[in-house]
C-alpha cells in the first residue's frame, strides 16, 4: 500500500483532505500505538522519557539523562557517564596480564620489561672494556647494612623484652629449682635465710635462733666487757661511787663520782622560767604564784580568782568569750552582784535578756533609776508610785495613744482637758472622737466633715427626738421629745435609760 498523508477536516470547505504540506499534526490528548517503524528527515524531540526496547541506531545521540541496556558506540562524550548506577571509571580496570587486544581491561603501549639480562642493551658500553667488574665501581650502589643496628625495624619483629619472645623449646622455668649444693628438701626450713657455709662449699639455713642477738654479744662487738655486778672491768659508774652531797665531780683514776658541796644539789645549774619553758612550756601540774605580770595573752581552760582582779590599762578591756568564731557566754555574778562603777553609758550591742525561768528586775524599791529612754516600751504590768502619775507626750500635735486590743478599762474618774475658746480655735484640726471640755462647762466631741475634709468642735449631748435608731443596749441615755417618741405616754420630754430591755425614766 502506498505511503498515505493522514486526512484531517478541512473547515474552510467542510472536506475531508489530506493533511496540506507544512501543516502540523497535532496529537494533544492522544496517543500513537502500534508504530513498526519511525522514519523522519528532521530531528525527534521528546518531551517525556524515550524508552527504546530494541535497537537505536544514530550517527548522534543529544541527552540529557540516557539509560542503554547494551551500547556500541564508536565514540562516548559524557558529562556523567555511569554502568550500573556507579561511573564508568569503576566498570573497568586494567589489567596489566591482559593479553586480548580487544578486551577493557587490556592495556595498550605497555613497556617492554626483560626478563633477563641478556634481553638488556649496553647503549652507554657499561659491559665490556668500559666496566670493571668491581662492585664499588657500580653507581647508586644500594646501602647494605653491616649489622643488625643498621635495619630498621618498622614492623616491630625484633623484641625488645622477654616477654615479646616465644618459648618454643621450654628455656626458660616458671618455678624454683632446688640448687646443686642444697639440701633435697625445703620442708621445715620456712622464714630461714639461705646463707653460703663458712668454706664456700655449699648453702645452709640460718632460723631466728642464730640471728638473736644477746646484750654480751652487742657491748662484745663494741669492744666493751658487760658488768655483772661483780667484775667491773671497763670502770662503769655504780651507786656506791656516789657518796656524800655537794657538786658533783668525777675521778678518772678512780672512777669515781662525788659531791663537793652542802647544798645537796646541782648549784653550778642556773635555771630561770624562761629557759624551763623553752624545754616545754605546758604542765599540768598547778602553779602558785605571788603576782602574775604577764606582757601577752593569758589562755586558761579556767580561771579561778581567790581576791579581786583589777585592771590597771590606760586603753579598752575587752572580754571576747569565743571558739573558733563561734560566739560563747559570759556570766557575770553567779551567785554575788555585778556592779557598774562606769563615768561613761554602759553600751551593749544585743538585748539584756534574762534567762530562761528566771524573773528580773530592772532596778528596785528604793534604788529607782531616774530617767528610762525606750523607742518601744512593751511591758507586761506598770506599777505607778503611790503619788501621781504621768504619761506626757509632750512636742506640738504629740498623741498618746492606747491601743488595747479590745478595751481600756478605768478604775478612776476620766478627766479631760479644759479648754477656753481660744484653745479649742487653735488646734490645728479635731479629729474623729477628740473630746474636750470647754470653759463654758459644755462637752466638745471632734468630728471630720465629708466635704470639705475639715474637722469642727461639735457639742457633746445625749440624742433628743424620737427613738434611737440602731442596737440599743442597757446603760443606753436618750431623751424624748414626747411627740415623734412618748415613752411614758404624757407628750412631754423625758429624759430615759436602757436598762433590761426597757427604756425607763430618769427624769
Amino acid at each position: 500500500m502506498a505511503s498515505r498523508i493522514p486526512l484531517v477536516l478541512d473547515e474552510t470547505s467542510n472536506r475531508l483532505r489530506e493533511l496540506p504540506n507544512g501543516d502540523d499534526l497535532n496529537l494533544a490528548g492522544n496517543n500513537i500505538t502500534g508504530l513498526i517503524s519511525l522514519s523522519t528527515t528532521g530531528g525527534i524531540t521528546v518531551g517525556g522519557a524515550l524508552n527504546v526496547t530494541g535497537e537505536s541506531n544514530a550517527n548522534i545521540m543529544q541527552a540529557t539523562t540516557a539509560t542503554f541496556t547494551t551500547m556500541n558506540a564508536t565514540t562516548v562524550d559524557a558529562t556523567n557517564f555511569l554502568q550500573n548506577g556507579q561511573p564508568f571509571t569503576s566498570g573497568v580496570q586494567a589489567d596489566f596480564n591482559e593479553l586480548v587486544p580487544t578486551s577493557p581491561a587490556f592495556i595498550l603501549n605497555k613497556p617492554n620489561i626483560p626478563d633477563d639480562v641478556n634481553d638488556l642493551q649496553d647503549v652507554d658500553g657499561l659491559l665490556g672494556g668500559g666496566f670493571s667488574g668491581d662492585f664499588n665501581d657500580l653507581i647508586n650502589i644500594p646501602s647494605i647494612p653491616v649489622d643488625i643496628q643498621d635495619l630498621t625495624d618498622n614492623n616491630a619483629i625484633i623484641p625488645d623484652d622477654i616477654e615479646d619472645l616465644t618459648d618454643n623449646s621450654n628455656l626458660l622455668v616458671t618455678n624454683f629449682l632446688d640448687l646443686e649444693d642444697t639440701a633435697d628438701t625445703y620442708t621445715g626450713q620456712a622464714d630461714k635465710l639461705i646463707t653460703v657455709n663458712s668454706g664456700e662449699t655449699g648453702v645452709g639455713f640460718i632460723g631466728q635462733t642464730e640471728l638473736t642477738l644477746d646484750s654480751g654479744q652487742v657491748t662484745g662487738a663494741l669492744g666493751f666487757t658487760p658488768y655483772d655486778g661483780n667484775a667491773n672491768a671497763n670502770l662503769y659508774a655504780t651507786r656506791a661511787d656516789f657518796s656524800g652531797i655537794g657538786d658533783i665531780s668525777y675521778d678518772q683514776t678512780t672512777g669515781e663520782f662525788s659531791f663537793n658541796n652542802g647544798s645537796a644539789y646541782l648549784t653550778a645549774e642556773v635555771d630561770t622560767l624562761d629557759s624551763v619553758t623553752t624545754r616545754g612550756g605546758t604542765t599540768t601540774n598547778s602553779i602558785g604564784v605571788t603576782n602574775l605580770t604577764a606582757t601577752g595573752g593569758v589562755t586558761a581552760g579556767s580561771l579561778s580568782l581567790a581576791s579581786d582582779l583589777t585592771f590597771d590599762v590606760t586603753g579598752n578591756i575587752i572580754i571576747d568569750v569565743n571558739s573558733g568564731g563561734t560566739g560563747g557566754t559570759l556570766t557575770l555574778g553567779g551567785q554575788g552582784s555585778v556592779i557598774f562603777n562606769s563615768f561613761d553609758a554602759v553600751t551593749t550591742n544585743s538585748s539584756f535578756q534574762p534567762a530562761t525561768g528566771v524573773t528580773a528586775n530592772v532596778g528596785s524599791t528604793g534604788d529607782p533609776f531616774d530617767f528610762g529612754y525606750f523607742n518601744t516600751l512593751v511591758p507586761g504590768a506598770i506599777s505607778p508610785p503611790a503619788g501621781n502619775f504621768a504619761l506626757t507626750a509632750t512636742g506640738a500635735n504629740s498623741v498618746l495613744t492606747l491601743g488595747a486590743v479590745r478595751k481600756v478599762t478605768l478604775s478612776a474618774a476620766l478627766q479631760v482637758p479644759e479648754l477656753t475658746d481660744a484653745q479649742m480655735l487653735a488646734l490645728a484640726s479635731p479629729a474623729n472622737g477628740e473630746i474636750v471640755f470647754n470653759s463654758t462647762n459644755r462637752m466638745y466631741m471632734g468630728y471630720i466633715d465629708a466635704y470639705p475634709d475639715t474637722g469642727q468642735w461639735v457639742s457633746l449631748n445625749v440624742s433628743y427626738g424620737g427613738e434611737p435608731a440602731g442596737t440599743t443596749h442597757d446603760g443606753m441615755i436618750a431623751a424624748s421629745d414626747g411627740d415623734n417618741w412618748d415613752p411614758q405616754g404624757d407628750e412631754n420630754s423625758h429624759l430615759n435609760v436602757y436598762l433590761d430591755g426597757a427604756w425607763t425614766l430618769i427624769v
